[in-house]
């Protein structure tokens, strides 16, 4: 999965929403970097790939950030735990456990917060 990178297409023209909107960028990146840290089973980077590509999407389509950050929450804990969550594929990486026993493992605990991924 990558990064997001901020473009100019993402400006809204409402500097309230495109600052709230950059610092959404800023969240998604460190916990896209956080998760990095730990290796992924397919699946899940699957699962986050797609959320990054959403979120492209949702920015360039100057949706609020509020918006754009529940999406991601719901979807991922819609989508977790995963079919692989403690079978032999599964990599023990934190990110179905974080929804599974609703406990963030340290190295998601930043990110995590900035996203409130935790309040689910």
């Amino acid at each position: 999965m990558k990064r997001l990178r901020w473009k100019s297409r993402y400006l809204s023209g409402n500097h309230s929403q495109d600052q709230e909107n950059k610092q959404l960028t800023h969240c998604l990146n460190a916990f896209v970097d956080a998760s990095r840290s730990r290796e992924h089973c397919g699946d899940m980077e699957e699962v986050l790939s797609r959320l990054m590509e959403k979120a492209d999407d949702s920015l360039s389509r100057k949706q609020p950030g509020r918006a754009i950050a529940e999406d991601f929450r719901e979807t991922l804990h819609d989508k977790l735990p995963l079919a692989a969550y403690l079978s032999p594929a599964c990599r023990r990486c934190g990110m179905c456990e974080a929804v599974a026993e609703h406990a963030t493992p340290a190295h998601l605990a930043a990110s995590a917060h900035c996203l409130s991924l935790q309040e689910h």
